[in-house]
């Protein structure tokens, strides 16, 4: 069966209120996020104004604030929000109830907007699609997209990589649509100049399959 928009918000929401205390409640992987985190903060501004969007309970948020004028951390789980404004407090930081498909905010009113794993959150291609429209309407003229999202073809990589060596596939998460990178390379252009892309390709091949055969045995 597929996840419907509310059936993934609803899976978050509970993960908010079981898991919404622990920094890592929306990556277990605490070295994944930290090279994520490092990679966006180096395309951050002084003078920014930014939305982090699927900031979760604010982990990164307030990392990135340390960079930019302002930001706001949005997501649409509202237990999630409500741990962000416990946890994660800045003078700078504002955290808002907000749905990626439908961005409260007014036309050209950032000049960054970052997601981490936010689009994979949505239930197929032609959502996500809107999704990448809605953030192009909040940026402003020659803002930035700082996009951290996952691949199908590298979970099929990983996965037979792994199934190779003895070990058992890629974990696949019900609340996730992983996007095709054929899809989403001859999308953007229509909306954004790509100007880098950086692949944690290494990483996983540490962490996927050299970590489990060699050491966590």
């Amino acid at each position: 069966m597929t996840n419907t928009v509310s059936d993934i918000k609803a899976i978050w929401e509970d993960k908010a209120q079981s898991l919404g205390d622990d920094p890592h409640c929306t990556l277990p992987d605490y070295n994944l996020r930290h090279l994520e985190a490092q990679y966006i903060m180096r395309h951050l501004q002084p003078g920014d104004h930014a939305l982090d969007i699927g900031c979760g309970n604010g982990t990164t948020t307030v990392q990135f604030a340390e960079h930019v004028e302002h930001i706001i951390g949005g997501d649409y789980a509202p237990t999630m929000i409500e741990k962000a404004k416990e946890l994660h407090l800045r003078d700078n930081v504002e955290y808002q109830v907000l749905d990626i498909l439908k961005i409260d905010a007014p036309d050209e009113a950032f000049d960054t907007v970052i997601t981490e794993r936010c689009i994979i959150n949505l239930p197929d291609w032609e959502t996500q699609k809107d999704s990448i429209r809605e953030v192009a309407r909040v940026l402003k003229p020659g803002g930035r997209f700082l996009m951290c999202e996952s691949y199908e073809e590298a979970m099929v990589k990983f996965s037979a990589l792994r199934e190779s060596y003895g070990l058992s596939p890629m974990v696949r998460h019900e609340n996730n649509y992983l996007i095709r990178e054929e899809w989403l390379t001859e999308f953007l252009p229509e909306l954004f100049t790509i100007d880098a892309v950086e692949k944690m390709g290494m990483y996983y091949m540490v962490s996927r399959i050299a970590h489990p055969l060699f050491v966590a045995p």
